[in-house]
């Protein structure tokens, strides 16, 4: 229902596996992006935000500067830049994965940003759902349930 409550609950879920000052500025700086991305802030806005409070970003990100490392304080800020930086979902997940190094993680967190921004092919999702076990599935629908699913858009 608000921003304060979406990083108290990120908070207590971050605790049980990232539970060092780092870890916790990670994940609520994607939970505070994600949150903004579904009220209908633009990019531009979301990373004013992501600025004043959490981290300071370079105007753009190319996969020759990264050298790899999984820590929160790398994989966090290139997640944000790969999400800034698109134009679209897809866009911002082949940004991220083109980084190479901890790539799946940096991928779903710029991904989770850009689902909220720019919604997800409908191909991507039906094609992603596929690979989904039925009891994953079935979290999937329940927390759909309760919160909305995510924004689809038409292929192009």
């Amino acid at each position: 229902d608000s921003l304060e409550e979406a990083l108290q609950l990120c908070d207590t879920v971050t605790k049980i596996t990232h539970d060092h000052e780092e870890g916790m500025k990670g994940s609520r700086a994607i939970t505070a992006a994600i949150y903004l991305a579904r009220q209908g802030k633009t990019q531009a806005e979301i990373k004013a935000y992501i600025k004043e409070h959490y981290y300071t970003f370079n105007p753009h990100i190319d996969s020759a500067d990264y050298q790899g490392g999984c820590s929160c304080q790398v994989t966090v800020p290139l997640a944000l830049q790969a999400y800034f930086d698109a134009a679209g979902y897809e866009d911002a997940i082949r940004g991220a994965i083109a980084l190479g190094g901890d790539s799946d993680t940096i991928a779903c967190m710029a991904g989770g940003i850009a689902a909220a921004t720019f919604g997800i092919p409908r191909s991507m999702r039906k094609q992603a759902l596929a690979y989904f076990f039925d009891d994953e599935l079935s979290v999937l629908q329940a927390f759909e349930a309760k919160f909305g699913a995510a924004k689809e858009t038409t292929d192009a």
